[in-house]
C-alpha cells in the first residue's frame, strides 16, 4: 500500500524523539507537549494503514468505530462512577475531552492496543494456524496481550508522565500495582475479550491468500514497549519493567523457535499451496 511505509516512518520518527525524552528524563515545556500529542497519533495512522493492507477499507473502518466507540463508552462510565475499572481521574481532560470527561487520546491507545494485540497474537501462532482451535488461541492471546501491556504502561502513565491517577481510598482486594487497582487489570481483561469478539468478524479477510507473516503489529507492540520500559528504567520501577521486556523476549523466542520448527510454510493436503483463508 502507498501509505504504508511513509506512515510507518512518520511513527519511527515520533517515537525515537519521544523514547529519547524518556530516557533522558526530559521534561518537555507547556507548548512542547505536542511532541508526546503525536505519538498515539502517528501510532493509529501506521496501524490503521497497515491494517488496510489485508482488510477492505469498510472493514478497517468497522472494526476502528467499534473500539473507538467503546472505549469512550467504558471510560466515561468509568470517569463517572468508578466502574469497570476503578475510581480514575485524568489529570488532562480538561485539555479537548470528549463526552466532557474523556481525554482526546484514549480511543487512540485502544485502538493502537487491541488491533496490534490481535495482530501479535496471530503472528505467534501463526505455526499453529491449521490447527482446529487455532481462533480461539488467538482470541486468548489477543485478550491477555493489553493487560500485559498496561502492567508496564500503569507505572509509567501514573508516575512518570502523570497522564491520570486512581482515586480509591484502599486498593481493591488488599493489592495495588504501582498504584493502579487489581480492579483495572481484570477489567482490561474482559472489555479486550469483549472487544476482540465483537471485531472478529471484521478482522477477517474472506479471500483465500497466501500465509505471509506480518510482522508490523509487533514492532509497534515492541517500540511502544520499549518508550515506557525505558521510562520505567530511568525511575527504577524495576517489577514493571522486568514485566514489560520479559514479555516481550517470550514473544521474540517463541517466532524464534516456530521459525526453526518450520523454514517452509504449513501445507496441508487441503492446501497445498498455504493458500487460507484468514481466521
Amino acid at each position: 500500500m502507498t501509505w504504508h511505509k511513509p506512515a510507518y516512518i512518520a511513527f519511527l520518527l515520533v517515537w525515537l524523539v519521544n523514547w529519547v525524552v524518556a530516557a533522558f528524563g526530559i521534561t518537555l515545556p507547556a507548548d512542547g507537549l505536542w511532541v508526546e500529542g503525536l505519538l498515539p497519533i502517528t501510532a493509529v495512522v501506521t496501524t490503521l494503514v497497515g491494517l488496510r493492507r489485508t482488510l477492505p477499507l469498510q472493514n478497517v473502518l468497522a472494526t476502528s468505530a467499534l473500539i473507538a466507540g467503546f472505549a469512550c463508552a467504558v471510560t466515561w462510565l468509568c470517569v463517572r462512577t468508578g466502574l469497570p475499572f476503578g475510581p480514575i481521574a485524568f489529570l488532562d481532560a480538561d485539555a479537548n475531552p470528549l463526552l466532557e470527561t474523556v481525554p482526546w487520546w484514549i480511543p487512540a491507545l485502544w485502538l493502537v492496543v487491541i488491533i496490534n494485540a490481535r495482530g501479535v497474537a496471530r503472528l505467534m501462532l501463526c505455526r499453529w494456524r491449521t490447527s482446529r482451535n487455532y481462533g480461539l488461541w488467538v482470541i486468548g492471546a489477543a485478550s491477555v496481550l493489553p493487560v500485559v501491556f498496561d502492567l508496564g504502561l500503569e507505572p509509567f502513565a501514573i508516575h512518570t508522565k502523570h497522564y491520570w491517577l486512581w482515586t480509591a481510598t484502599k486498593p481493591s482486594l488488599g493489592w495495588d500495582w504501582y498504584g493502579a487497582p487489581l480492579s483495572n487489570f481484570l477489567a482490561w481483561l474482559i472489555c479486550a475479550l469483549l472487544l476482540v469478539i465483537a471485531t472478529f468478524v471484521w478482522s477477517i479477510n474472506k479471500r483465500p491468500v497466501p500465509v505471509v507473516p506480518d510482522y508490523h503489529p509487533l514492532s509497534i507492540w515492541l517500540l511502544l514497549t520499549a518508550w515506557m520500559t525505558t521510562g520505567n528504567l530511568v525511575e527504577a520501577r524495576w517489577a514493571a519493567a522486568a514485566v514489560s521486556v520479559g514479555s516481550c523476549l517470550g514473544m521474540v523466542a517463541l517466532l524464534f523457535w516456530s521459525a526453526v520448527k518450520a523454514s517452509l510454510p504449513i501445507r496441508t493436503p487441503a492446501n497445498p499451496s498455504c493458500e487460507v483463508r484468514d481466521p
